[in-house]
C-alpha cells in the first residue's frame, strides 16, 4: 500500500511543479482546490479534485443548523484525494435524531483518501449528536487511508455512549504520526473491568475499529491515540496489524476468531498503556482458540504500562502438541506490569510445573526474563511466579504479576540441526523425527549440531549439560556424555551394519548454580531403519543361435551360450515370435514355448521372420534369437515321366504333341535341343496339348513336381522326345529297370552290369502307339560285338526285325570294362540309332567309383546366414549309391569355397577348402562356425558349403554333391526398446532406491546410460542408483542406442517413503499404505513388505479402525466375546468397537475374530464408526440390495468417495477384502 500512496505523492508533487512552471497558482491548476466551505469540501471530495486543502475553519453548524443528515455525508468512490487540513479545523455536527442508514461522515469505497496537515494545529471534529455510533471514516471495498499528521477528534453524543473516529473495514490503512482522539463527554472510552475481565459494551468509545477483510494490511509507525483500539482477525481473511511506533493512551485490544490461519498482530515498538488479546467477543485469551495456525501476537518491543493474559491448560497442553505456533510470543519489551496467569487441571505440581515451562518455552521463543536483576528462562520462570493450589476449581494457577520485567532476546535457543550424510533431516524438540530409511551398503554419518549457551545466559551463570543415548538392532546401547562447551557430536553406523531400528536421542539441558533445572531437558529423536541394500534381479546374459537350417516342416533348434553359470534348462523360459515385416511389433505364437519350434505354412513369406526369446526364472529381461526366415522344403519326389503322342492340325500336318499322362501337380516344359538337368530356358507347358511347331521336328519334354506355399519345386526330372512325325514310326527305344527309366542323355545313362551276371530290362516305344521301325540291333556303338557283354531280346536274338515287336532285353556281363549299347538300324554316311546307353561291367563296386549313380537326399539345402562366433550343426541329409559298394575307395567330406586367387589361366577360380577365412568347416560332421564377415559386404556375403568326394589321398574332387550358401553378417539384434522396472517411485529425502533398465531384448548391443532432469532434487549413477537429494520432483532416464525409458521420481519428507518392495510406486493403494505406516495403523509383515494381497481377519479390520482413531483406551472391561481372550493384541480394539457400535459381533457371544472381513463388513465398520451418517439415493450396485445390512453402508462409501465397487455395477460384498483394499478404504475415509 505505502508504494501506491507514494506514487500517488509523486504524481501530486510533479503535477504541482508544473503548475508553478505555467505561471499559475496552485489553486488554478485542474484537480487542485482551496475549499471554503462545507459544501465546496463535499464537491471537491467527491469529485475530481486530488489535491484539496482547508482555507479556512469549517463549520457545519453554519450550513446545516439542524446538522447533517445521512444525505449530507461524503461518499468517495473510485477516486484519490490528498486532504490538506493546513491548520484549520473541520467540525462535523450530526443531527439528533440520525439514525444507522448512514455509514460514516466520510465513507471511501474504492478510493484513496491522504490526510496532511501542511501548517500544523488542523484537527477534524466530529461531535455526535446522536445515540448512534457512527465513525468519522469508514475505509471499505478495496480503500486506503494514508496519515501523516492533524487531529481526527470523535466526541460522543454524552456520557456512556458510543463513538467511533475511524472504522477500518476493507481495504488499507497506514499511520505515521497525527493524533486520533475519540471519548464521550466525560472522556471516558467506556470499557468497565468485572472478575478481573475487560468487557467492551455498545457504549465504547474506538479511535480505531479494524475488522478488514481480503488480506488488507494496518501499519501504524507512529501517532497519538487516544480511546480504544481495537484490531480483529478472522478466519476467512489474511490480515495483518503491524504497530512499530505511536504513544496509545488508551486500551489497545486484539481479537481473534476461532480457526484463524494467516492472520496475525505484530508489535515491535511504541509506548501502551493497556494491551490485552482477546477471543471475540469479550473474553481474555483462553483455550477457545486452540486451532490456531499461527502466531497471533507476536511483541518484539515496545513500553508497556500494563500486559494481561490468562491461559488454561487445554490450549498448552492439548492443542499445542500437533500446533506449532503459540496463540501470542514475547521476545522482547519493558513491561511495567506483565501478568500472565496459567490455570491448569493437572494431577500434581510437578506436571503443572512442567506444562508451565512448555507453555513459556513457546511464549519467550527463546528470550529471557529479567526481574529485579535475576534472569530466567521458560525452564525455570516458574519460580518467579506464584503457585497455589485451587481447591474451589481443582486447578492448579501459576500467577505471573511482576512489576519492572524487561524482555530481551537471549539466545536460550538450542537450533539444533540433525544431519545424516551432510544433509538435514527434519527434527523437532520432544518429538520423534520421522523414520529415515537407509541401506547398509555404505558407512553412514549422523551428525547432531547446536547453538552455543548465549553469553547473557552464560554471564547469568547456566551452563549446558549434553547426553546422547540410543540402542541399535543387535541391542547394542549407545550412551555419550558430552561437553558442555561443545556444539557438535558425531556418529557412524558403519557399512554393513546390523538391519533393524536405530534410535539416537540428543539431550541438552541447563543447569544452574549445579543443578538441572527441571523441566529443561530438550530432547532430539531420530530413527532410522537400516535395510539390506535392495539386490534386483540379475540381467539375464547370453547369446541365441539355431545349428539349424530354417525349413518349412523340419524342427529349428536352439543353442545358448553364455548363459549365468548355475542356470538349468528347468529355469528357462522359451516364446518362439513371429512378425509380419520390419518395424512391426512381434506377436507371440501361441502354444509356443519349447526350445524347438516347427514353422508351419504361416512363417513363409518375403518378409515374414521368426524369433524365439528365452527369459530366466531369477533374472530380469529376455534374450533373442536372429531374425529367421524360414525356407521352402525340399522337393525329391520322382516325378512321373511323360508318355508322348504328335498331333496333326487341321491340314494334316504333324505341328503338335500331347502328353498322355498329365499330371496336374506336375510342371512341363520343352526345347528343341537336349540338355541334362532342368532346362532354364524351355518354354512351359500349360495344358496336356501343345500346338503350333513346326512339322517334322523333334521336342525333348521334361517335367517335375510343382513346387507349393511351403515346399520346393522337385528336384528330380523326367523327361521324354517326341518326333512331329507319323506316331506310327518309332522315334525312340526307352529301357528301365525296375520302373525307372534310363536316361538317354547325360547323368543317369549307364547301365551298371556285374560280371557273370545277366540283367533284364524292359523295353518301351516312344511314341508309345508306334509299330513301325527298321530292323535294328543291340550292339555296341561303330562295332558288332565286345567283349564286355552279350545282350538277348524278347525275339531270342539281339535282332529286331522289322515291325517285329520287343518287350525287354538281357545283357550278361562278361569282361569289367567301360563300353556303350546301342539299338542301331543302318544309315549313310553312320549307322542310325533309336537309342544308345552307356555300360560298365565290374566286378568289384569299388572299382566303379564316381562313375556311380551318387544321389543325395534332399537334393538342395537353404541358404543361411549366421553372426562371427555362430556356430551351425550339419544339416540333416543321405547319399544313396548304384552299385552299392561303387564308392568304398572314397570318402564324403564337407568344404566350404574360397576364391582360387594365385589360379593359373584356365584352371578353376575356386578351391574347396575347410577354413576360407569366413567361414570354417568341420570337414567330418558338416558343422560350420562363422568367422568374419566379408569387408565387401557386412550385412550378408554369402559363401558356397557343400558335401563333397574325397579321394584316398585326401584330395576333394571338383564339384558338390549337395550345398547350401552361408553368410557372415555384424547385423546386430535389433534394440526394439527399453523397459524401466519402476515408472513413478516417491522416495523419502536421502533415501537411495536402485532402478534397472533392461534392453529389449537383453542381448542387443549398446551400453545403459542414466541421466536426471533435475539432479538437485534426485541424483542418479551410472549404475542407476537414485539418491533422493531434497523435496521436488525429477525424471530418470534410461537411454541405449536411441531409445528411452523414463521414471518420475517424486521426493518427499521421509513420512510419505515407501519401504516396501512389494507396495508398487503406481499401485492405487500405495499412499494408503505409506499414509497408514506413518499414522501407526499397520507396520507391515515385515520392514520390507506389506503383503497387499493378503486377506484381512475381522480382527485385523478393527484394529486398523482402532488405531486410525488414535487407539483410545476403553472405557468397558466387560468383554462381551468368549472367542477374545483378554490380552490378545485385537482385545481393546473389538471392545472399543463394541463400546462405539462398530460391530455387534458375528453372534450375542462371538465376534470370530480369526474369520475373514468382507468387503461388506468394512464398509459396515466404517460406515459405524462415522455415527451412521445418511446413506446415498443412487445404488450403482446390481449386487447390493436394498435389504441387505451393509446396504446403506455401501452408499455411504460410494457417496463420500470411499469405494467405487469392484467394478460400475458391483460392489461384491461378500468376497474377502486385501489389506490394500482396507487401508485404502480406511485412507479416503480419513483424509476425505
Amino acid at each position: 500500500m505505502r508504494k501506491r500512496i507514494t506514487s500517488l505523492l509523486l504524481t501530486l508533487v510533479m503535477l504541482l511543479s508544473l503548475a508553478s512552471a505555467l505561471g499559475g497558482t496552485a489553486s488554478a491548476v485542474s484537480g487542485e482546490k482551496e475549499v471554503n466551505s462545507y459544501a465546496e469540501l463535499k464537491a471537491a471530495l467527491e469529485g475530481n479534485a486530488y489535491y484539496i486543502k482547508l482555507n479556512r475553519d469549517i463549520d457545519t453548524m453554519y450550513e446545516f443548523p439542524h446538522g447533517l443528515t445521512p444525505d449530507d455525508v461524503i461518499s468517495i468512490s473510485s477516486k484519490a484525494h490528498t486532504l490538506d487540513l493546513n491548520g484549520k479545523t473541520l467540525t462535523l455536527r450530526t443531527k439528533s435524531d440520525i439514525n444507522s442508514g448512514a455509514m460514516a461522515y466520510i465513507d471511501l469505497v474504492d478510493s484513496e483518501l491522504i490526510i496532511k496537515d501542511s501548517l500544523g494545529g488542523g484537527q477534524i471534529r466530529l461531535y455526535q449528536s446522536s445515540k448512534w455510533s457512527i465513525p468519522m471514516i469508514l475505509v471499505r471495498s478495496e480503500s486506503a487511508l494514508y496519515m501523516t499528521g492533524g487531529k481526527l477528534t470523535s466526541i460522543a453524543n454524552g456520557k456512556n455512549t458510543p463513538g467511533q473516529t475511524l472504522f477500518h473495514n476493507a481495504g488499507d490503512l497506514e499511520i505515521q504520526g497525527g493524533e486520533l482522539y475519540c471519548t464521550d463527554r466525560d472522556d471516558n472510552v467506556n470499557i468497565t473491568e468485572k472478575d478481573g475481565v475487560l468487557e467492551f459494551g455498545d457504549d465504547t468509545c474506538y479511535a480505531i475499529y479494524s475488522n478488514p477483510k481480503a488480506g488488507k494490511e494496518v501499519n501504524i509507525e507512529g501517532g497519538k491515540f487516544t480511546g480504544v483500539l481495537r484490531f480483529e482477525v478472522n478466519p476467512d481473511n489474511k490480515n495483518v496489524t503491524t504497530i512499530s511506533g505511536g504513544t496509545f493512551k488508551s486500551h489497545v485490544g486484539f481479537f481473534a476468531d476461532r480457526g484463524i490461519l494467516d492472520g496475525a498482530f505484530h508489535i515491535s515498538g511504541g509506548t501502551f498503556s493497556t494491551v490485552g488479546l482477546y477471543k471475540k467477543w469479550n473474553e481474555y485469551w483462553n483455550a477457545g482458540l486452540h486451532d490456531a495456525r499461527h502466531t497471533i501476537l507476536a511483541i518484539s518491543g515496545g513500553t508497556f504500562d500494563e500486559f494481561n493474559v490468562c491461559l488454561n491448560d487445554d490450549y498448552w497442553i492439548r492443542a499445542n502438541k500437533t500446533c506449532p505456533y503459540p496463540a501470542f510470543q514475547i521476545t522482547g519489551g519493558t513491561f511495567k506490569w506483565l501478568e500472565i496467569n496459567i490455570l491448569m487441571n493437572e494431577t500434581t505440581e510437578e506436571l503443572a510445573q512442567y506444562y508451565t515451562a512448555e507453555a513459556f518455552r513457546h511464549i519467550l521463543d527463546g528470550s529471557c526474563v529479567n526481574i529485579k536483576g535475576k534472569t530466567y528462562i521458560a525452564d525455570n520462570i516458574y519460580e518467579a511466579m506464584t503457585y497455589y493450589y485451587d481447591t474451589d476449581t481443582n486447578l492448579h494457577v501459576y500467577e505471573f504479576p511482576l512489576y519492572s520485567a524487561t524482555i530481551t532476546p537471549a539466545g536460550d535457543q538450542e537450533n539444533v540441526e540433525i544431519r545424516l550424510d551432510g544433509k538435514s533431516i527434519k527434527c523437532s524438540r520432544d518429538e520423534p523425527a520421522d523414520m529415515v530409511y537407509l541401506d547398509n551398503s555404505t558407512a553412514h554419518t549422523l551428525t547432531f549440531q547446536w547453538s552455543p549457551m548465549s553469553q547473557v545466559l552464560q554471564d547469568a551463570g547456566y551452563s549446558y549439560v549434553i547426553d546422547l543415548t540410543g540402542t541399535t538392532p543387535d541391542r547394542g546401547k549407545v550412551t555419550s556424555g558430552i561437553g558442555s562447551k561443545l556444539t557438535q557430536h558425531t556418529v557412524t553406523i558403519p557399512a554393513g551394519a546390523a538391519t533393524g531400528e536405530y534410535i539416537f536421542d540428543l539431550c541438552l539441558s541447563k543447569k544452574k548454580d549445579g543443578s538441572i533445572i527441571e523441566p529443561s531437558s530438550s530432547h532430539y529423536i531420530v530413527h532410522i531403519y537400516v535395510k539390506e541394500t535392495p539386490k534386483p534381479d540379475p540381467v539375464l546374459t547370453g547369446r541365441i543361435y539355431h545349428p539349424s537350417a530354417i525349413v518349412y516342416g523340419s524342427p529349428i533348434s536352439t543353442v545358448l551360450t553364455g548363459l549365468p553359470e548355475g542356470l538349468s534348462e528347468a529355469d528357462l523360459s522359451y516364446q518362439w515370435q513371429r512378425r509380419y515385416s520390419l518395424g512391426y511389433d512381434w506377436d507371440d505364437i501361441k502354444g509356443e514355448t519349447n526350445r524347438s519350434y516347427t514353422p508351419t505354412a504361416e512363417d513363409i513369406g518375403e518378409n515374414t521372420y521368426l524369433r524365439v526369446t528365452v527369459t530366466a526364472k531369477g533374472y530380469t529381461g529376455q534374450l533373442a534369437g536372429s531374425f529367421l526366415r524360414v525356407s521352402k522344403a525340399s522337393n525329391d519326389k520322382e516325378p512321373v515321366w511323360p508318355q508322348l503322342q504328335p498331333e496333326k492340325d487341321g491340314s494334316g500336318q504333324f505341328t503338335g504333341f500331347r502328353i498322355l499322362n498329365w499330371k496336374d501337380d506336375q510342371e512341363y516344359v520343352y526345347t528343341t535341343t537336349q540338355t541334362e538337368g532342368w532346362p532354364e530356358d524351355a518354354v512351359p507347358i500349360s495344358s496336356e496339348a501343345v500346338t503350333g511347331l513346326t512339322p517334322g521336328s523333334t521336342c525333348f519334354i521334361y517335367t517335375r513336381c510343382k513346387g507349393t506355399d511351403t515346399i520346393k519345386e522337385g528336384v528330380r526330372t523326367g523327361s521324354g522326345t517326341v518326333l512331329l512325325a507319323d506316331p506310327e514310326n518309332l522315334y525312340k527305344l526307352v529301357l528301365s529297370r525296375n520302373g525307372r527309366p534310363y536316361a538317354d542323355y547325360g547323368k543317369g545313362n549307364t547301365i551298371f552290369l556285374k560280371k557273370g551276371e545277366s540283367v533284364t530290362l524292359d523295353v518301351s516305344m516312344n511314341p508309345a502307339n508306334a509299330n513301325k521301325w527298321q530292323r535294328f540291333t543291340f550292339k555296341p556303338e561303330w562295332v558288332d560285338t565286345v567283349p564286355q557283354y552279350t545282350v538277348t531280346t524278347s525275339t531270342g536274338s539281339n535282332v529286331v526285325n522289322q515291325n517285329q515287336a520287343v518287350t525287354s532285353i538281357t545283357i550278361t556281363g562278361k569282361e569289367t570294362g567301360f563300353t556303350s549299347l546301342s539299338a542301331e538300324y543302318p544309315g549313310y554316311p553312320a549307322p542310325n540309332r533309336y537309342g544308345s546307353w552307356s555300360v560298365l561291367v565290374y566286378e568289384d563296386p569299388a572299382e566303379i567309383g564316381t562313375n556311380a549313380d551318387i544321389r543325395v537326399t534332399p537334393s538342395s539345402l537353404p541358404d543361411v546366414t549366421l553372426r562371427p562366433g555362430e556356430k551351425l550343426d550339419p544339416p540333416e541329409y543321405a547319399v544313396s549309391v548304384f552299385p552299392e559298394g561303387a564308392m568304398g575307395n572314397y570318402r564324403y567330406e564337407w568344404r566350404v569355397l574360397e576364391e582360387n586367387t594365385g589360379a593359373s589361366p584356365g584352371s578353376s577360380p575356386t578351391r574347396q577348402v575347410t577354413d576360407n577365412g569366413y567361414l570354417s568347416v568341420d570337414p567330418k560332421t558338416g558343422a560350420v562356425t562363422a568367422l568374419k564377415p566379408h569387408p565387401e559386404d557386412v550385412s550378408a556375403y554369402y559363401k558356397t558349403v557343400g558335401l563333397c568326394v574325397v579321394n584316398q589321398a585326401g584330395n576333394p574332387l571338383p564339384g558338390f554333391l549337395v550345398s547350401y550358401q552361408a553368410a557372415v553378417t555384424e547385423t546386430e539384434i535389433e534394440l526394439a526398446g527399453l523397459h524401466i522396472s519402476h515408472e513413478k517411485l516417491r522416495m523419502g529425502v536421502d533415501a537411495t532406491y536402485q532402478l534397472t533398465a533392461v534392453k529389449d531384448p537383453a542381448n542387443a548391443p549398446g551400453d545403459i546410460t542414466w541421466t536426471s532432469s533435475n539432479p538437485a532434487v534426485a541424483d542418479v549413477d551410472k549404475f542407476g542408483i537414485v539418491t533422493a537429494v531434497a523435496e521436488g520432483s525429477a525424471v530418470i532416464k534410461a537411454s541405449c542406442g536411441g531409445k528411452e525409458a523414463t521414471c518420475t521420481v517424486t521426493v518427499e519428507l521421509s513420512a510419505g517413503h515407501n519401504p516396501f518392495t512389494d507396495v508398487a510406486e503406481d499401485a492405487y493403494y500405495r499412499d494408503a499404505v505409506v499414509w497408514a505406516v506413518n499414522q501407526g495403523i499397520t507396520s507391515g509383515t515385515s520392514a520390507t513388505t506389506f503383503l497387499p494381497d493378503g486377506i484381512c481377519t475381522r480382527a485385523q479390520a478393527v484394529t486398523f479402525l482402532w488405531r486410525a482413531a488414535g487407539a483410545p483406551a476403553p472405557k468397558s472391561a466387560s468383554m462381551p466375546f468368549t472367542d477374545v481372550p483378554k490380552g490378545s493384541w485385537y482385545y481393546d480394539a473389538v471392545l472399543w468397537a463394541v463400546e462405539q457400535d462398530i460391530t455387534k459381533g458375528s453372534s450375542a457371544a462371538t465376534f470370530s475374530p480369526d474369520v475373514n472381513c468382507s468387503r461388506g463388513q468394512i464398509a459396515t465398520f466404517l460406515w459405524r464408526s462415522a455415527k451412521s451418517p445418511a446413506a446415498g439415493t443412487a445404488n450403482p450396485f446390481t449386487d447390493v440390495k436394498a435389504d441387505a445390512y451393509y446396504a446403506d453402508a455401501v452408499l455411504w462409501a460410494v457417496k463420500e468417495g470411499v469405494t467405487n465397487g469392484s467394478s460400475a455395477t458391483t460392489f461384491s460384498p461378500d468376497v474377502d477384502c486385501s489389506r490394500a483394499q482396507i487401508v485404502t478404504f480406511i485412507y479416503r475415509h480419513m483424509t476425505k
